[in-house]
């Protein structure tokens, strides 16, 4: 097979499949996808019965850099790469996480998966070492546990906190002195978690409390055989001893009647105070990893630095009175997306720090609120997600417009 850039493989122009050709061939060829093609069905054997095949719901996905995998996690924590190609399950990985898997992603060069479980463990998977598949997992628990152990009242938020799992023993029960209910008692849950661009042994975390953190990892040990103590026996990877650096934290800001609420519920189910600062909903590297950009329950963004872990500016965002959902970098890393609670997303520069978007896209008769938003492969193109009572419709825009 010839490579990409050789020749031979390229199209001439008086090539039937030459772009300058194609709209002559197909006038009405779209460059978007207007019907579904297929859909994906996990096979799940029951072990009382090995003839009887189901299938397991999937909680996350995420594509590797080329689009050629997807890389899907499901309810029973099995995670299943699929070839986007022929459309067939390449492997299960199975009891990855005990539970529901919440988060996941690849790594840039697509030899790597990172993956959290609704139980607080974070696994980093990986595929290069085959046909032995080697996996890490710690639990970030003790990482949170002591951090938030250390946290004094009236301490601002934002503040670095760099604690290594050891020292969760010599916390104090003392943490009540945090404004949120106590993280030792509760831990709070993993909402996301994302791999740095370019190093494996860094990740972006955000807890279900708000706090957002950067993780450290000990450099990746393919050739280790030990088994981790978090994992079954048939699983390789060498114990980990990550190191955790709190980025933002939320700090409660009072009521009308001069009351915090601490909001209400536990774990992954916790639901924010009525008004919070620094209330992390979601964040992300940009392209390079060099800038975390963070939104919060306020409407703002803050970026962050990497590299020393300090705010490097904020702003507001123009125009919306409410929280951020969700944020989205294009693959090219010069714009990104917010996903707004209402029901308005907003583009982006990169380098815009001004609040003001380029572009704003809504549904202006039916005022719908979008589930979920992302860029198109090549950038192109914004697609967005609203489920209703009987149906989930796709909305897709062009950044151009």
């Amino acid at each position: 097979l010839s490579s990409p850039s050789s020749p031979s493989s390229l199209p001439s122009p008086s090539s039937p499949s030459s772009p300058m050709n194609l709209s002559l061939l197909d006038p009405f060829r779209k460059s978007t996808p207007d019907r579904v093609e297929c859909t994906l069905h996990c096979p799940v054997r029951d072990p009382d019965d090995p003839d009887a095949v189901g299938t397991i719901g999937a909680s996350s996905l995420s594509y590797n850099r080329r689009g050629s995998y997807l890389a899907v996690g499901y309810d029973n924590g099995a995670i299943g790469i699929w070839d986007t190609r022929s459309r067939s399950i390449v492997t299960i990985l199975d009891e990855i996480h005990p539970g529901e898997i919440v988060s996941i992603c690849w790594a840039r060069r697509g030899r790597h998966i990172l993956s959290s479980g609704a139980d607080g463990t974070v696994s980093r998977i990986s595929l290069a070492a085959s046909p032995r598949v080697v996996v890490e997992s710690f639990d970030v628990s003790a990482l949170y546990a002591a951090a938030a152990a250390s946290w004094p009242t009236g301490d601002s938020a934002g503040e670095q906190q760099s604690l290594d799992p050891s020292s969760a023993g010599a916390a104090s029960s003392s943490s009540s002195n945090h404004p949120f209910p106590s993280p030792l008692a509760s831990p709070p849950s993993l909402v996301k978690v994302m791999l740095h661009p370019r190093d494996l042994n860094f990740l972006l975390a955000i807890f279900s409390d708000g706090v957002l953190a950067l993780v450290n990892l000990p450099p990746l040990d393919p050739s280790s055989s030990s088994s981790s103590s978090s994992l079954p026996p048939h699983r390789g990877g060498a114990p980990l001893s990550p190191t955790l650096h709190v980025l933002s934290r939320p700090v409660l800001l009072p009521d009308a009647d001069g009351s915090a609420s601490s909001g209400t519920g536990t774990g992954r189910h916790k639901r924010p105070p009525a008004r919070s600062s620094n209330f992390t909903t979601d964040a992300s590297f940009d392209k390079t990893g060099s800038l975390v950009f963070a939104t919060t329950q306020l409407g703002e963004v803050n970026v962050f630095e990497t590299s020393t872990r300090t705010l490097s500016s904020s702003f507001k965002v123009a125009g919306s009175t409410s929280h951020v959902k969700s944020i989205a970098f294009s693959k090219d890393g010069r714009k990104f997306l917010l996903n707004c609670s209402d029901a308005t997303l907003r583009l982006f520069s990169s380098d815009s720090r001004d609040g003001r978007p380029r572009i704003s896209y809504q549904d202006t008769i039916n005022k719908v609120k979008w589930h979920f938003a992302d860029f198109s492969h090549d950038g192109e193109h914004i697609v967005a997600a609203s489920t209703g009572r009987h149906a989930t419709s796709l909305f897709i825009w062009s950044t151009d417009k």
